[in-house]
């Protein structure tokens, strides 16, 4: 996990922290500093390391879901997908 926070640097912007979080962890992802299947750590754990509320974190992690940067299941944690897969479009099949 430090390296996750080193990785982040300075990520706080000067309005709501979710957001700034999301678009930090986001550009990891496209850089490829955090490479697909990357396990990320707890909710809990990653707020606790970079000092702010769950809420903050889990508000964060869910755009990264909707955006497909990051797939998650309950009791397993959440992990980068790869790549980030597209939206299907409405009555479009896959």
């Amino acid at each position: 996990m430090p390296h996750l926070v080193r990785l982040l640097g300075e990520w706080r912007g000067g309005g709501a922290a979710y957001p700034a979080l999301a678009a930090a962890l986001r550009a990891l992802i496209v850089e490829g500093r955090l490479p697909p299947y990357t396990r990320l750590p707890s909710e809990r754990e990653l707020a606790l390391a970079l000092g702010v509320l769950r809420n903050t974190v889990t508000a964060a992690l869910d755009v990264l879901r909707e955006q497909r940067y990051l797939a998650s299941r309950r009791g397993r944690g959440s992990w980068i997908t790869s790549p980030p897969a597209p939206k299907p479009r409405r009555g479009e099949a896959w």
